[in-house]
């Protein structure tokens, strides 16, 4: 009886410092998740930009009077964009969710997991504000007429 009071309290113990643990563990993961999400969050906006800016590039090549070396310039700046468009894209539906990693993960593999998707992200970010920025660039290299087109 006493043994069993023992074993009792020593289980209900235990369970007490696991639960307590398993909290510890989903706020580390949810910090990492949340830190990952920041770097998502600032350049998601910027899609419309991207999709804006190809669409005036794309218009651009078009027109027969464009030198071969802009022709060239534009047809390699759409292409970046629309490369950074699809790393977005790509990214956000291959991201396997917290909830999902949960149920099918233990903690060290969750972390690494956000560790590793955290990275990409940062790589799709620097692609897009590169792409950007190489769009802008050469809007202004376009024709007047062509880059007058509403950036919606």
């Amino acid at each position: 009886m006493i043994r069993t009071a023992i074993f009792t309290l020593i289980a209900a113990g235990l369970l007490s410092i696991g639960a307590c643990s398993n909290a510890q563990q989903e706020t580390a993961q949810q910090k990492a998740w949340d830190e990952m999400m920041v770097i998502h969050d600032e350049v998601m906006p910027r899609m419309s930009e991207i999709n804006a800016l190809a669409k005036i590039i794309e218009a651009s090549l078009a027109d027969t009077t464009l030198n071969a070396e802009l022709r060239s310039a534009a047809q390699q700046t759409l292409a970046d964009l629309e490369a950074a468009d699809k790393a977005m894209w790509d990214w956000m539906y291959g991201l396997q969710h917290l909830p999902d990693l949960r149920a099918d993960a233990q903690h060290e593999d969750i972390l690494r997991y956000i560790e590793a998707e955290a990275a990409k992200i940062s790589e799709v970010k620097t692609a897009m504000l590169n792409s950007i920025e190489a769009g802008n660039n050469m809007t202004a290299q376009l024709p007047p007429l062509l880059t007058e087109m509403p950036l919606k």
